[in-house]
This record gives structure tokens, sequence and C-alpha cells, in this order.
């Protein structure tokens, strides 16, 4: 036990005492090894969405609190001593990642209350919808292997042709912007000539691919989509859709167009925004209908770079429209809408706040491209806006590499997100 005054209390030490404890010291401010921090945290969670006015009625709310702790929570605090002491030998000593991340839980239900949560029950309902996301985080790169081993295995694609990236398949629109940014007269102000570009919010509208594709396309994701196969979906926001790795798209279609095609483009349009240096991306496709997904809320990518393209089939309405970058408030943003063509691409920065107007009828699907530097985002994470916290994982990660003690390296996660 550390120097805190109530722990050495006379009271106290009587105790200790009379039950022949034998106590750890160690000097005060030392790193916190005791487990019981954490079922305080426990109990002050539970707190937070009860109101008592008077100390009888927070003794009575904290001692029912208090017990409806469970018995698995208390004892996996118990397991994790022997990682807590090492933890602490890893660090020499000084304090570990452990209080930190308990105060960005309470950020997190402070963050929460902000909005309206308020109530035990209402708490606990966002409470396990965020542990679901959470293991699903933590497993979502061992599924998507499973699943992407699976399909190779069973599915038999409708449009074999569409698996590999040819030049027919696009514009010739396209390939003179391209060739324009390849060559040595390069510059902004002359692939403006070849672009179409929103006033002012640094969003770019061209073909991308011809008619005849994006036919063919579609139709291909919808022999997938009636296939038995399990499906994994693209995000939390989207309901429809399929990851295009798992599909074995990644390595024979966008990865060639990202590095061949979009990467110059990039490199004129966001060089300040890692548009020189994308180096990985995350490619799927979405869904929205009057029976399905209709539209999408405001948000921002996890991105530096997104490109949107519209592939069909018929639909009406559905614009998407963007406001500023993320940083501005929302009181001083200003938006506009922009309409999706079939075959064209939006090209935009992925922390620019964007969402989907809702569609009336039909039925769209869109390519999305999240293309990320990771020299910039293992510097800044653009999700939680902080130094990333990085740990290793299996699959593509989320764009951020690091270098290994051996000279390796590897694709990580930021846990802060």
């Amino acid at each position: 036990m550390d120097n805190d005054p109530k722990h050495k209390a006379k009271a106290t030490q009587e105790l200790i005492k009379a039950k022949k404890w034998n106590i750890l010291e160690w000097p005060s401010q030392s790193p916190d090894l005791n487990p019981i921090e954490h079922a305080f945290y426990f109990l002050k969670t539970k707190l937070q969405t009860e109101r008592p006015t008077n100390k009888p009625q927070l003794k009575t709310t904290a001692v029912k609190a208090w017990q409806s702790i469970k018995k698995e929570e208390t004892q996996r605090l118990v397991m994790s001593m022997s990682s807590r002491l090492q933890a602490v030998i890893n660090n020499k000593g000084f304090s570990t990642k452990s209080k930190v991340r308990v105060s960005i839980v309470f950020n997190g239900v402070r963050a929460l209350q902000s909005r309206g949560c308020h109530g035990a029950e209402k708490f606990s309902q966002v409470l396990e919808k965020v542990k679901k996301e959470v293991q699903r985080r933590m497993t979502s790169a061992e599924e998507s292997m499973k699943r992407k081993a699976e399909i190779c295995l069973y599915y038999k694609p409708f449009r074999p042709e569409v698996y590999f990236l040819q030049e027919c398949f696009l514009t010739e629109e396209f390939l003179e912007a391209v060739r324009f940014c390849k060559s040595p007269n390069a510059s902004l102000e002359g692939l403006l000539n070849h672009l179409h570009s929103v006033p002012g919010k640094r969003i770019y509208c061209f073909p991308v691919f011809v008619p005849q594709f994006c036919k063919d396309f579609v139709e291909e994701l919808e022999s997938f989509e009636k296939s038995h196969l399990e499906k994994g979906r693209p995000n939390t926001m989207n309901n429809y859709g399929i990851l295009l790795n798992e599909l074995g798209l990644d390595e024979s279609f966008i990865t060639p167009l990202r590095e061949k095609y979009l990467c110059p483009l990039a490199s004129v349009l966001y060089q300040d925004w890692g548009g020189g240096c994308l180096d990985s991306h995350k490619a799927f496709v979405v869904q929205y209908s009057v029976d399905k997904d209709l539209d999408l809320s405001s948000h921002y990518d996890n991105s530096e770079i997104t490109l949107n393209i519209s592939l069909g089939k018929e639909f009406t309405d559905g614009s998407l429209y963007f406001s500023d970058m993320r940083e501005v408030p929302s009181n001083e943003r200003s938006y506009t809408e922009v309409e999706h063509t079939i075959g064209h691409g939006i090209l935009h920065r992925g922390q620019q706040v964007h969402g989907a107007l809702p569609v009336t009828s039909g039925e769209r699907w869109n390519l999305i491209i999240w293309m990320r530097a990771s020299s910039i985002r293992n510097k800044l994470c653009p999700m939680c806006n902080k130094e990333p916290q990085l740990v290793e994982t299996m699959g593509l990660g989320d764009g951020f590499t690091m270098i290994k003690e051996d000279g390796r390296e590897t694709v990580d996660v930021c846990t802060l997100v």
C-alpha cells in the first residue's frame, strides 16, 4: 500500500494488525498496481447514470451498484496482476497505460451524457452496443480472412473478366487526365481543365468507368449477393455492400487502379494530404434502395483521400452532400450537394464531413476507395486525432505501419479508434 493518508490512518492500521494481513509497502506516487482502481471504475460508471439527492440515497445507490458488479469482472482484474507487474517492469518502473485507458473511457461516458444518454437502462443499452463493436473489431481481420478463403473455394464468378483491371474499362477523359499528371508539364491549374471542380471545397468530379463496365460489374456484385456464402459488410454505417478484398478484387483490380491511375491524380490535387504517398487502401461497394439503406448520415472517412464512383443502376435522388473539414464547428459549416452520375467518380479528402441524401426510387451501387498514406497517419490518427497507439493485426490493417526492431514492417490498427 502507498502513503495515502486514509491508508495510514490509525483505524486502518489497527484493522490491518487485527486481521494479520501482510502488506506490501511501496512509495507514494508509484505506479498503481491495485486492480481495485478498476473495480472503482466499474462502480463509478454505474453511478454516472444515477441522480441521488442526499447521502442516504447515495449510499443505497452505491451499495446496489457495487453488488451488481459481476464476479467474472472482478476475477479478470485479479487474473491481470501478473501482466500488470510485467508492464511496470517493462516500463522501468514508470506508470503504464492502464490509467490512460480508464480516462479515455470516462471521457466516452461524459460524451454520451452530453448527447442525451441518461439513465441506467439507456446507458446499459449503449454500453452493450459498444462492447459488441469492440469485440467485432478485435476479430474482424481474422473473420475477413476466413470469409475470403471460403469465397475463393466455393464462389464461381458470373463475370470473371471484371476481376482484372483493363484500360478498356476506363474512359478516355480519365486516361487523358492521368497522362497529363504523369507528364513533365503537370500542374494543378492544367489538371483542372480535365476535371470538374466544386468551388471552394477541393472536391473533383470526373468520368472513370465506361457504361458497359458498370453494367457488368453490378451484375457480378448481384450474383455474389445471391450466393449462400457469408459476406462481410463494409462498415458500421452501411448495412448493405461488399468488401472487395474478400471477393478477390484487391490485387488484380483495386491496387493497380490506385497505383497506376489514382495516385498520379492525387499527387497533383492533394499533395498536402499525402496524395503523393498513398500506399494502401480499403475498397468496398455499398448499396442503396428504398427497401435497404436509404441514405447515410454525416461522417468523415478513415482515409486521407476518398474516391466514390457511382456504378448504377437506375435511381433518383440520393446526392452526396459535403460541408467543411471535421475541425470546423458545425454551426460554421457550409453545405453543397454533388449529384451522382453513373460511371463518374467524386474525389475528396477523407476528413471532409459528408453524407448521402435519401434515394426516392430505384437502386444505386457505389464503389468506395479509401486511400491511405502511412507517412501521414503514422503521426496522427485521422479518427481519434491523436498520435496512434498501434497494435499489429492480420490482413490489411488500417493503413498504419510500424518498423519492428528486427527491421520487419507490419500493418497495424490504432487501438484508440
